[in-house]
């Protein structure tokens, strides 16, 4: 019987089966064997007809005309190819500068290199690349993560294996040994989905985002230098940095800002935050619930909220930290 379904409704498909069974055919048993012996007028005859025989014929017919499923993996319909999406492939020896280009040309945060390694480029890829003193010139290889690409056909798990192995938020996909897209760790796991599935759990009305944020917060000034900026992102590994001014936040800068000056050749290492910070930021209050806090990252399709009180900036919350409050 479990064979009869795929994978993803099995659970819900066996139960429904099996209550329907017990609750027709075994509720329908009396009238049936009733019906039976008002034309037989042999019991055991009109007994055995309908509880051995009759399931004896559909086991039959199941046996020799149902489907085969041996060899066949019970995930197999959960491919990688299915959660796979398209995305900039370049070269490996492609100039840093010329794949940020056309990441932002593409709307994407991920590119894939191709080589003799295939590796991953994205935005926390390029702030590690600045951040060492990379030219914009050089290869976009030598700072790729190398991740194997997973094969089109094989089983989504492996997808979760080669992202925690190798700590990528990306694994490229392949067909043939040639990339045909990316599976994203946020798509996985549906970041916008769970966002919106806080909206209607009662744990995001006894929450508020100060019990949720990260109590270490890491901020910029407005004076500070772009490139020490970076540096500073990369060496805690965040993509998001409050700027503030004698406590106050005066705007925000995210990785994003950064492959957007990178790829419309606006990148100066040596200007001051002030002048390409975003001074408009979405914020949220310290008291103000996980409820809101995800209503205002749906709403703006951003994933992170500077947490002020009294106009100073307290903490940062996250898409990952309300999913992770909320389970």
């Amino acid at each position: 019987l479990l064979e009869l379904f795929p994978a993803r409704i099995r659970l819900s498909a066996v139960a429904l089966s099996y209550n329907l069974g017990y609750g027709v055919t075994g509720g329908l048993t009396p009238f049936v064997i009733t019906w039976i012996y008002s034309m037989t007028h042999n019991i055991y005859l009109s007994t055995l007809l309908w509880s051995t025989v009759v399931p004896v014929i559909m086991a039959s017919w199941y046996l020799l005309k149902g489907p085969e499923t041996l060899g066949v993996r019970i995930w197999a319909e959960f491919v990688a190819e299915k959660f796979a999406k398209k995305t900039v492939t370049l070269p490996a020896t492609t100039p840093i500068r010329e794949v940020v280009s056309a990441l932002v040309n593409a709307g994407s945060k991920y590119a894939v290199l191709t080589g003799s390694v295939i590796g991953i480029f994205g935005t926390r890829s390029l702030i590690r690349a600045l951040a060492s003193g990379a030219g914009l010139h050089e290869p976009a290889e030598k700072y790729a993560a190398r991740v194997p690409c997973i094969e089109a056909d094989h089983p989504v798990t492996e997808v979760f294996v080669a992202l925690e192995q190798y700590n990528v938020r990306a694994v490229p996909v392949c067909r043939g040994g040639q990339p045909i897209g990316i599976v994203e760790a946020r798509e996985l796991v549906n970041e916008a989905l769970a966002l919106r599935g806080a909206l209607k759990k009662k744990v995001a009305f006894r929450f508020s985002v100060a019990d949720t944020a990260p109590k270490e917060l890491i901020t910029a000034t407005p004076e500070m230098k772009l490139k020490d900026a970076i540096e500073l992102m990369a060496k805690n590994d965040i993509g998001f940095l409050p700027v503030v001014e004698g406590g106050k936040l005066v705007g925000v800068l995210s990785e994003s800002d950064i492959l957007k000056l990178v790829g419309k050749g606006a990148f100066d290492p040596n200007v001051v935050l002030e002048t390409v910070i975003n001074r408009s930021p979405v914020v949220i209050s310290r008291s103000a619930t996980l409820r809101e806090a995800a209503e205002l990252m749906v709403k703006h399709n951003i994933r992170h909220l500077p947490v002020v009180e009294d106009g100073k900036v307290v903490a940062v919350v996250s898409v990952k930290d309300i999913v992770k409050a909320i389970g």
